[in-house]
C-alpha cells in the first residue's frame, strides 16, 4: 500500500509526512540543526538513511537507494528551475 497515488516519474513529487512534535521539542532541535548548518528535512533525512542502511533488508536498502536516486533528481529539477527563473 502506498501513502500516495502513483504519479508519472516526470511528475512524482516528494510526498509530505506530518509528524506531531511537541513546541518544546521541535524548536530546539530546529535550532541546533541551524547551528550546524543543516535543516530539520534533511536531519532526519540523514537519520531514516542510516537507520535503513544499518538494520535494513537488502531488499530495504536497494529501495532506498532507488528513493535517494529518485528524490535527488526531482531536487535537481526543483533547483534549475529556481535558477532558470531568478535569470529571467
Amino acid at each position: 500500500m502506498t501513502d500516495t497515488p502513483q504519479q508519472p516519474p516526470s511528475k512524482k513529487r516528494t510526498p509530505l509526512r506530518p509528524i506531531r512534535v511537541d513546541d518544546d521539542i521541535w524548536e530546539p532541535y530546529k535550532a541546533i540543526c541551524a547551528r550546524d548548518s543543516t535543516d530539520a528535512t534533511n536531519d532526519l533525512l540523514g537519520h531514516i538513511g542510516r537507520r535503513i542502511l544499518e538494520s535494513g533488508t537488502p531488499e530495504e536498502i536497494e529501495r532506498y537507494k532507488r528513493g535517494v536516486a529518485a528524490q535527488e533528481e526531482r531536487r535537481s529539477r526543483v533547483i534549475g528551475a529556481r535558477k532558470k527563473k531568478s535569470d529571467d
